[in-house]
């Protein structure tokens, strides 16, 4: 199962410092999801469901917290949000059953 969806993310480290802030897309597996932004040269950041220790959203946003104290934010991805929230949730869980 493979899911994409336009999207802005921002990835910032343990004292709230942007080091990532683009345009781009989550592409949503089994296992995890990557983030990408746009350009055919970048290759996105693969993050896996494992890795994540706090995941919630908030106001149009999700939140993911690993356990290497890296945050992930997405926002801006339109009308589809509650669709991709839908998909993120049933993969994570999905996971986490296996």
């Amino acid at each position: 199962m493979e899911i994409s969806y336009n999207l802005r993310y921002q990835k910032s480290n343990f004292s709230n410092r942007v080091i990532i802030d683009k345009e781009g897309e989550i592409i949503i597996y089994g296992k995890g999801f990557r983030l990408k932004g746009k350009g055919a040269a970048d290759k996105g950041e693969l993050i896996n469901f494992s890795e994540i220790k706090e995941f919630y959203y908030r106001n149009d946003k999700i939140f993911f917290i690993t356990f290497t104290k890296e945050k992930y934010t997405i926002s801006e991805s339109g009308t589809q949000f509650d669709q991709m929230l839908i998909d993120v949730f049933k993969a994570r869980n999905e996971f986490l059953m296996d």
